[in-house]
């Protein structure tokens, strides 16, 4: 079976090809070009089945407009993997907490973060059951609003936000990266520390753009896996149990 998972996230929309359940390549487009993506994305696809996740409605529908087939949707009513999810989740975040538990926490208290344009973390206990989670502005989010208050858009707008450290800085653009993601690492940590009162031994796992960048540093790894494509692997998750339901 080949099966294209697709993340529509609020910035990106992330493709992966899974062959018989193996990753075998991922691509992205940026979510405000959805209208225009149709024609390239229909020819990567032409002989895949198709699932999704999406939290952009108007990025949605350009592209279901452009497969003009039907695209299995991942909801979290429509998963039987997890309980409980509140109807305003997001379907990222139903992917996310899927994948996690089964590839990372099967049976374990699992609290996984989502570090993108929001920085999101969502607890699961052993038993498969959602608890709560937080949600906040995330590292670029944060940077574009320090832009804005400071009146600093010259100074910051072609900045680099892989180069940071994570140490004192000595130019406005030092202090604004080096800030912002100790910010972010101390909320992960802060969020984790919570977790771990609450619910005793966790299992952790980090998804998302920057969680890489920012939870494995010279401080040392911040949580227990990093996983680049969590979300598509939980599409691909979701997508397999729907079908083999069917």
């Amino acid at each position: 079976m080949s099966l294209v998972a697709i993340d529509i996230g609020t910035t990106l929309i992330k493709c992966g090809r899974f062959i018989d359940n193996e990753l075998e390549e991922t691509w992205h487009y940026r979510t405000k070009d959805s209208a225009g993506i149709g024609g390239d994305l229909v020819k990567r696809v032409s002989k895949d089945e198709i699932a999704l996740s999406s939290v952009a409605p108007q990025a949605t529908a350009d592209l279901e407009k452009a497969f003009g087939r039907s695209v299995f949707k991942v909801t979290p009513e429509g998963q039987n993997f997890i309980q409980d999810f509140h109807p305003s989740y997001g379907a990222d975040r139903v992917c996310d907490a899927v994948a996690a538990r089964e590839l990372y926490a099967k049976n374990k208290n699992l609290a996984v973060f989502a570090l993108g344009t929001c920085t999101v973390l969502t607890t699961v206990s052993a038993q498969g059951i959602v608890g709560g989670g937080f949600i906040t502005l995330g590292y670029h989010s944060m940077i574009n609003g320090l832009k804005i208050a400071a009146q600093l858009t010259s100074t910051v707008e072609d900045v680099d936000y892989k180069k940071f450290d994570l140490d004192y800085g000595y130019t406005t653009n030092d202090q604004i990266m080096n800030g912002t993601a100790l910010a972010q690492i101390g909320i992960v940590e802060q969020w984790l520390k919570l977790t771990q009162e609450k619910m005793g031994n966790v299992v952790s796992v980090a998804t998302g753009g920057n969680a890489n960048r920012l939870l494995d540093t010279k401080m040392g790894k911040i949580v227990d896996h990093l996983d680049p494509h969590l979300t598509i692997n939980g599409v691909r998750l979701i997508y397999n149990a729907s079908r083999n339901k069917g």
